[in-house]
């Protein structure tokens, strides 16, 4: 399988240039499955870091986001999805109050509108696990993972590092991998505002061919 993953985007704070970048990569290489790391959505206005004054309201940040969510659909309509810790913000909030009913909570694809999107904690798709990689920072932060769980790994979350780490391992026929692809966030946005004084973030999406792991940076 052919599958290409994309960084985190965190809606409606995306790098313009992002999405046909994506296009064009996942063209070039053929890709046949479609995998979002996580973050999709930002969700700014659920986080619990002081917000910046002039921040859109939570309603209007919700609206753009679903229209940035609606433009890669056009272009992705099927599409697996890794629940990133951006993307839980509200559940979290939610929790936090006692509000822990399926009757007042939706699935992220009926609150999204994305219906042929499948979204879930982690995947396997030919023996590499792709997951958001939540706690799991650092330039070693995919190696870990792999190490921790035995097996190749994909994961997100780290916007500044790009990048694949090869693991060999004694007695095991092919060395494992850990993978970090990025992320396709505009840094300039007062979303960011927290890391303006660090290292510049890396704007990447990455390819599996067959299990054999390709980082393509923008």
């Amino acid at each position: 399988m052919r599958v290409g993953v994309i960084a985190d985007q965190h809606f409606p704070f995306e790098d313009k240039r992002y999405l046909p970048f994506v296009i064009n990569t996942f063209d070039c290489y053929g890709v046949d499955h479609v995998l979002n790391i996580g973050d999709v959505a930002d969700l700014y206005h659920a986080g619990k870091y002081v917000h910046d004054l002039n921040h859109l309201e939570p309603a209007r940040e919700l609206e753009k986001a679903q229209r940035c969510i609606d433009k890669w659909k056009l272009h992705f309509p099927m599409m697996d999805v890794c629940i990133g810790n951006h993307d839980a913000r509200i559940l979290k909030r939610a929790t936090e109050n006692g509000i822990v009913s399926d009757k007042w909570i939706k699935p992220f694809a009926d609150a999204w509108n994305t219906p042929t999107w499948n979204w879930r904690k982690e995947f396997v798709i030919d023996g590499v696990l792709y997951t958001h990689g939540d706690g799991r920072g650092g330039i070693t932060g995919a190696r870990l993972l792999a190490l921790n769980k035995g097996m190749s790994a994909v994961m997100g979350h780290s916007h500044r590092y790009a990048a694949v780490h090869f693991i060999a391992q004694q007695g095991r026929k092919h060395s494992l991998f850990g993978a970090n692809v990025g992320c396709g966030v505009d840094k300039k946005s007062y979303a960011f505002a927290y890391a303006i004084d660090t290292t510049e973030w890396v704007h990447a999406c990455a390819v599996v061919l067959d299990g054999n792991p390709i980082v393509v940076a923008m």
